[in-house]
């Protein structure tokens, strides 16, 4: 592709130059030797230029069709049965990732899953299921994801397809689906958040805590591994979770925790009187101004099923403008300033950006893909259009502080997409429809 010229009036247009190199850099991610592996790496390129384009649904016909110099049928190919490891990717962007935002106090790993809806039944791990997107059950695809951040700066770096227990006992269904037979297991999203987290630390990722919402959150026995590993965690929490204000007595965890001293979470901020004693801190800032919530911490004791004793850790709970409350556990340090805790609870909250741009703004959700493999392909491509996404405003950070992934897209966009004539658009509806006349027969 041809980078147009003239433009310097902006800083960041240095931008389509970098991406040129950013993709002569991985190149040997997909080509080490052959020349058939050398296509597959144009293809690549290809892909990523897609992704990070203003293309509408981002699948391959869009794709071909927006660059104009490569067919859909190469792209299919390239992401669904060509011969590349998602794995190596993966591995190359978390250490990429780590080299930009890692090794900080501030870097936080945090875990998180995202629902794909899909129609029929034939895609891996598809099935009617609770969508978090959408906030109900629905016919969908979930991933869990890894996501590596540092303040503003977040790009995903792990991803794992969860299989409901309808795909594992059907073998048959699952080969169907390009399933690799070790993966034909049952495996729930809390392992598939541990086995990322081992993924992370084996790519030698450094972080200075982990983040996870309430679904895994609730999860003490997660919470205890991560404890034992040596790890930090900042884990949101139900409302109705128990705690012990006091250290409860005994050799045995109590079997009702509620007769036995503990107390729901919930009720220790349903006294308007508590909320005198919070402070008001500021966690980040926005684009509307600083976010401002009030915050209690306490220390609390929770006793895991099956743990000789109890372990003492913080809750903390804050309350925004809004007067939506978040509660959450935590085994930071017990000298931790409420400003740090507080900051770090809310820390969060850029996994879940990360998720709205790489499914705004790289078509996270725009794949057409049915197998295990073309699902961990795709998303290993966004996860390297996310970490170049990142670069550009780790680079830009001084002078366009405020640079977002829309702006990187959009600047890109017109970079790299020619403006269609009248041939060009009646030779795209032709390919289509060739392809379609093919697909009948």
């Amino acid at each position: 592709m041809t980078v147009k010229k003239n433009e310097s009036v902006h800083p960041a247009t240095g931008v389509a130059k970098r991406l040129v190199e950013f993709c002569g850099m991985i190149t040997h991610l997909f080509a080490p030797t052959t020349k058939r592996a050398e296509n597959t790496a144009r293809h690549a390129k290809s892909y990523i230029h897609g992704l990070l384009s203003e293309t509408p649904r981002k699948n391959s016909e869009t794709i071909a069709d927006a660059l104009g110099d490569t067919q859909s049928q190469d792209l299919q190919n390239f992401i669904a049965d060509s011969r590349w490891n998602h794995a190596d990717i993966n591995a190359y962007v978390a250490r990429q990732a780590n080299a930009r935002i890692g090794n900080h106090r501030e870097t936080m790993l945090a875990l998180d899953e995202s629902g794909f809806t899909k129609k029929g039944k034939f895609s891996a791990g598809v099935g009617r299921q609770y969508n978090g997107r959408l906030g109900k059950v629905d016919n969908c695809q979930v991933g869990v994801f890894s996501t590596l951040t540092n303040g503003a700066n977040a790009t995903l770096i792990g991803a794992r397809l969860f299989l409901p227990d309808e795909w594992v006992k059907d073998e048959e269904r699952c080969l169907k689906a390009g399933i690799p037979k070790e993966q034909i297991k049952a495996a729930s999203k809390i392992d598939l958040a541990r086995e990322l987290i081992e993924q992370a630390d084996a790519h030698g990722v450094q972080y200075a805590r982990i983040g996870v919402d309430s679904f895994y959150g609730r999860d003490t026995a997660l919470l205890c591994w991560i404890e034992d590993r040596g790890g930090e965690f900042y884990a949101d929490t139900p409302q109705n979770t128990y705690v012990w204000l006091n250290k409860p007595k005994g050799e045995t965890r109590p079997s009702s925790p509620a007769k036995n001293g503990a107390v729901k979470v919930c009720q220790l901020a349903d006294h308007e009187a508590v909320w005198k004693k919070a402070k008001r801190i500021k966690t980040r800032d926005s684009e509307n101004g600083p976010v401002m919530i009030e915050h209690l911490a306490c220390r609390v004791w929770i006793w895991q099923t099956g743990e000789a004793a109890p372990r003492q850790w913080w809750l903390l709970i804050s309350r925004d403008k809004g007067g939506e409350l978040k509660y959450t556990i935590s085994n930071a340090p017990e000298s931790a300033p409420q400003e740090q805790l507080a900051r770090h609870q809310g820390q969060r909250h850029f996994i879940e950006r990360n998720f709205q741009n790489s499914k705004s703004h790289l078509g996270m959700a725009d794949y057409q893909v049915r197998k295990w493999s073309g699902w961990h392909r795709h998303m290993a491509m966004v996860a390297l259009a996310g970490l170049f996404v990142m670069e550009e405003r780790i680079l830009n950070q001084e002078a366009h502080p405020l640079l977002s992934t829309r702006d990187v897209v959009q600047i890109l966009d017109w970079y790299f997409r020619d403006t269609p004539t009248l041939d060009s658009i009646i030779g795209q509806i032709e390919k289509r429809h060739q392809r379609r006349r093919r697909a009948s027969n």
